[in-house]
């Protein structure tokens, strides 16, 4: 039996210089790559993050508590000791509730320097 002339091997040979070349072929060697990096990225970023999350979960919380403050804002008509009790009773009571939370807490006469976010204020509930 013969072969049809367009079916032939031969004729699958790549167009000769200036024949136009086909434009799903064009498109598909611009956009497979594009496709291939953004899947790539996708896949790098949710990776990161998995490992981001699961480094920040290893550290704790971090607050700063100032029991001078606690104390200082005690009323004054309360007798010096009193207001000594009821400022540290308040730090305590505050700082169990940090702890509870997953904080990790610090003395600000302990700590050299922080930044500000850090210091819980007095007024804190």
């Amino acid at each position: 039996m013969h072969t049809p002339v367009l079916d032939h091997p031969e004729n699958d040979a790549p167009p000769a210089a200036g024949q136009a070349v086909s434009l799903p072929l064009i498109v598909a060697f611009l956009i497979w790559p594009l496709i291939v990096a953004g899947v790539a990225c996708l896949f790098m970023h949710r990776y990161m993050q998995t490992e981001i999350d699961t480094e920040l979960s290893l550290r704790p919380r971090v607050a700063i508590l100032d029991t001078h403050q606690f104390v200082e804002q005690q009323p004054t008509t309360l007798s010096p000791d009193d207001r000594l009790k009821a400022g540290f009773k308040k730090a305590n009571e505050t700082s169990k509730r940090l702890q509870d939370a997953g904080f990790l807490i610090l003395d600000r006469g302990q700590v050299l320097s922080a930044p500000a976010g850090l210091q819980v204020p007095s007024a804190a509930k």
